[in-house]
């Protein structure tokens, strides 16, 4: 899927005369939007959409406004309070999620040209890696 959720161009961000970021564009692809709503069903609320993707509400409206015009998902009441609007997949979506999910997880076609003693080796050096990096400090128990 080559289609994008989220265009940002020549973002800036000034206080006063300081520019604090200048120039700044990236795109998300709907991909990553919509593996965030998973397969179940279930939906997401708005607002935990929201936090998941650390922007404010108007920013996830914006987002979920053109997944729903391209029929990805749409904005349900929850069942718990009607206030509240989840949001999930459409049968298009869950489809489309499906597809993107599956080609993640296909190995690239280079890979599958190894042969078993290539593939070993590259595993083995993979697990040597793996062991040399110091994972991450727990801030909370060294504190």
């Amino acid at each position: 899927m080559s289609d994008t959720a989220i265009v940002v161009e020549d973002l800036e961000k000034r206080f006063g005369d300081v520019v604090a970021l200048g120039g700044i564009s990236f795109e998300v692809p709907s991909a990553t939007v919509l593996g965030l709503l998973g397969p179940n069903g279930a939906g997401k609320t708005m607002g935990s959409l929201a936090g998941e993707w650390t922007c404010d509400a108007s920013n996830a409206t914006w987002i979920i406004d053109r997944l729903e015009k391209r029929g990805l998902a749409e904005r349900r009441p929850s069942p718990g309070d009607r206030r509240v609007k989840m949001v999930v997949l459409t049968p298009l979506g869950a489809k489309t999620r499906a597809a993107v999910m599956a080609e993640m997880f296909k190995p690239p076609s280079a890979l599958l040209e190894l042969d078993r003693q290539d593939l070993e080796a590259l595993r083995d050096a993979a697990r040597k890696l793996a062991a040399m990096v110091k994972p991450p400090e727990d801030s909370a128990a060294s504190g």
